[in-house]
């Protein structure tokens, strides 16, 4: 029943993203029935084209006879036209920070906790910038980057490595070398060859 996905159009022009998103779910949840609960985690974040003027859905999952990955792709067609506020809120919601262990600052009897991180500069959407974060050990970096390798993500300048799409990074606690800069300058890129656009992220790992 997945090949249905095809044929659904959805005709909205400027819509905002959340609903764009809502409606290709409620399509595909109608195409899957019964079945949608047990697809729905496979399902990856969408990805649009003003090109081509489609969405495109993947799933992602394991065979469990081969124990291989399996990738599906299905293309929706759509009459949309995408914004450079749409990618970067597209970017923003997959990249993920994931905070490391302290000792419990408020009792180090009770073991480890997971560090919060302080914000010392608030996010500014309308910017594209998720503001600036102070760890307060070892954190690491996700970001779930597109099947048509138009994004990539850049740490300091350098561009982090990638696998299966999946960019990621650990942001170490400098002082255990006897370093002094403990600040990563993180931005995910987007280029298609009709937009260009970026979210930047400020992170910081000291007391």
């Amino acid at each position: 029943m997945i090949y249905f996905f095809t044929l659904i159009k959805i005709i909205y022009n400027d819509i905002p993203f959340i609903k764009l998103t809502t409606l290709l779910n409620s399509a595909i949840s109608k195409v899957l029935g019964s079945e949608y609960n047990d697809w729905k985690e496979y399902i990856q974040p969408f990805s649009f084209s003003d090109e081509t003027r489609k969405a495109t859905t993947t799933i992602k999952f394991n065979d469990p006879v081969t124990s291989q990955q399996q990738v599906w792709t299905f293309n929706t067609p759509i009459n949309i036209t995408l914004s450079q506020n749409y990618w970067g809120k597209s970017l923003s919601e997959r990249m993920h920070l994931l905070p490391g262990q302290i000792v419990n600052p408020n009792d180090s009897t009770k073991g480890m906790i997971i560090d919060t991180s302080d914000i010392l500069d608030p996010p500014n959407p309308s910017k594209n910038y998720g503001g600036t974060l102070r760890y307060h050990t070892t954190a690491s970096i996700e970001f779930d980057s597109l099947l048509d390798n138009t994004e990539w993500l850049e740490i300091n300048g350098t561009k982090v490595d990638v696998l299966e799409n999946k960019f990621s990074a650990v942001l170490l606690d400098n002082r255990l070398l006897g370093e002094k800069n403990n600040t990563y300058d993180i931005i995910a890129y987007h280029n298609d060859g009709v937009y260009k656009a970026q979210y930047e992220l400020l992170g910081l790992v000291k007391h």
